[in-house]
């Protein structure tokens, strides 16, 4: 099967838990690409940016070409003037943050010749 080129992705932030010693951190709620839903390995990060390197590995790791991050805040508001499920797409590129796969767009010169 050959993957989507697109994994979608929803993550909540949670700024702490239950223990006072904790840190404020990223959770991915919900990925997923035109198929199926996807289960990551890895879910938690301490900083946006932890997030989207994180992401970026997966990506490379997977075969795809990009992300789209979006917030759950983001998401409940956008299921509010987004009804058709057609629009989600819609939503995730408006609202969302786009994590390029490097590794597919960095092709040299020889490689797209040959």
């Amino acid at each position: 099967m050959k993957k989507n080129d697109t994994l979608y992705v929803i993550y909540r932030f949670f700024e702490s838990s239950f223990r006072e010693d904790s840190k404020p951190f990223y959770k991915i709620q919900y990925a997923f690409d035109e198929h199926e839903l996807i289960s990551l390995e890895i879910n938690s990060f301490y900083t946006k940016e932890d997030l989207i390197s994180g992401m970026n590995e997966y990506l490379e790791d997977h075969s795809y070409s990009r992300a789209v991050l979006l917030s759950t805040e983001d998401y409940n508001i956008g299921l509010e003037s987004y009804i058709e499920p057609s629009e989600m797409k819609e939503l995730f590129e408006k609202y969302g943050t786009i994590v390029q796969n490097d590794t597919k767009s960095s092709k040299s010169l020889f490689d797209r010749l040959f």
